[in-house]
C-alpha cells in the first residue's frame, strides 16, 4: 500500500494505491500488494475506486487501483 497523499480539492480524502480483488454492488475488496489473505472489504458508498496503471508485478493476481477514502475511514482500517 502507498499513500498517495491528500485529493486536491476534497478536504479529509485521501488516495490510497491498493489491489483489487473482488467486488460486488455494494463493496470492493482490496489489499496492499497484492496480499488477499489480508484483503478487506470497504464499502463503495464511502470509497472511490480507480484504474491504476503500474508497472509492479502484482502476485496472486488482482488490479491494481487507487482508492480515494475519507480520512476516518482510512484510519480505521489501518490504511494511514
Amino acid at each position: 500500500m502507498t499513500l498517495l497523499g491528500p485529493v486536491a480539492g476534497r478536504p479529509g480524502f485521501f488516495d490510497i494505491a491498493m489491489v483489487e480483488h473482488k467486488r460486488t454492488r455494494d463493496a470492493v475488496r482490496v489489499s496492499v500488494a497484492g496480499d488477499e489473505r489480508r484483503a478487506m472489504w470497504l464499502p463503495l458508498s464511502q470509497v472511490r475506486v480507480h484504474t491504476r496503471e503500474t508497472n509492479d508485478l502484482i502476485l496472486g493476481g488482482g488490479a491494481p487501483v487507487v482508492v480515494t477514502a475519507p480520512e476516518w475511514l482510512a484510519r480505521e482500517r489501518g490504511l494511514m
